[in-house]
């Protein structure tokens, strides 16, 4: 049997090419190249490539840092195997390598680490792929955390809604909302955009387009419910909004919380609200709230009772401590 080879490739387009061989070996139809435009590129320094003979059995890109602060570039692992998987839509979330795919991955990781220092890097920086192998593997490597990009949060069927929370006035947006509506969301994107990296030139289509979850399957999207916080004086232009997706299991995630300005209080009473009136519409057994490192955010999920079930990290390989 061929041993597995590693090469190491700095075709910008390498991610396109990669896409087409897996789906090729797939047998699923493969997205249009360069799709994404310029202004998404996403910055390839090069690609530690992994065959079997002629068969793709993984990848580590590498990618230029996106925040000056970070100390080297970004890598993106894959395993052929677990692609594949998903594009056949038969991948298990829950799934973990296997020891073989482990020692793939390590080695693929250890490749890229040497070849970004060749590039000049004293640092490597990924986020998971698989949560449980990447914590495996950071402790392989002796690798650190070096933040949090975000946490989830959750509540479960022994949720209750804690005492003390203020009255809110929070209310659903209709299927298909009107563009006095959306004049009012898009100062809401706007406020929002102006204090991170949301945008602040939203428009009504943009916002349209924002809040159509109408491509995700009915396994995905057995029920959906977008939350609107209103101020405290009544109408007017929502202080947060939120989307939460319900699939056909009963299980509720709600995705970014786009705010300007409301009490950390009020939010967390926001929350629990529609937890309630999901649970009595929908069935929901479980509500998921994605939280992307935003402390108003965070504060609000913990006085809406509910728990960190998830975290985000962003692990820091030191280059001349790698073995």
């Amino acid at each position: 049997m061929a041993a597995t080879e590693l090469s190491f490739e700095r075709d910008p387009e390498i991610l396109d090419r990669l896409a087409e061989e897996l789906c090729a070996a797939a047998g699923v139809e493969a997205p249009e190249p360069g799709e994404a435009g310029e202004e998404d590129d996403p910055g390839v320094l090069g690609a530690v490539v992994a065959r079997r003979g002629q068969a793709l059995e993984g990848w580590a890109v590498l990618l230029a840092p996106e925040d000056e602060e970070d100390e080297g570039p970004h890598l993106q692992w894959a395993l052929a195997s677990v692609e594949a998987e998903q594009l056949k839509g038969v991948f298990d979330p829950a799934r973990d390598a296997t020891d073989a795919e482990f020692a793939l991955v390590e080695k693929m990781v250890r490749e890229a680490a040497a070849r970004a220092a060749e590039l000049g890097h004293d640092a490597l920086l990924w986020s998971p792929t698989m949560r449980a192998t990447d914590a495996r593997l950071a402790d392989r490597l002796g690798a650190d955390v070096e933040r949090e990009e975000g946490r989830t949060w959750g509540a479960g069927l022994e949720w209750r809604r804690p005492p003390g929370l203020p009255p809110v006035r929070v209310r659903t947006m209709p299927a298909v909302p009107d563009e006095a509506l959306l004049d009012d969301y898009v100062e809401l994107y706007r406020a929002f955009g102006a204090d991170g990296d949301f945008g602040e030139d939203w428009d009504r289509e943009e916002v349209r387009e924002w809040l159509d979850n109408s491509h995700l399957g009915p396994d995905l999207l057995a029920g959906e419910a977008t939350f609107d916080l209103m101020p405290e004086d009544g109408d007017g232009v929502p202080v947060a909004q939120f989307t939460v997706l319900v699939d056909d299991e009963g299980m509720a995630s709600g995705g970014l919380v786009v705010h300007r300005g409301p009490e950390a209080g009020a939010l967390g009473a926001a929350f629990a609200e529609a937890i309630e009136g999901l649970r009595s519409a929908e069935g929901v057994r479980e509500f998921h709230l994605q939280e992307f490192d935003d402390d108003l955010v965070a504060e609000a999920a913990d006085k809406a009772g509910l728990e960190v079930i998830d975290r985000w990290p962003v692990y820091i390989l030191e280059l001349d401590a790698l073995d």
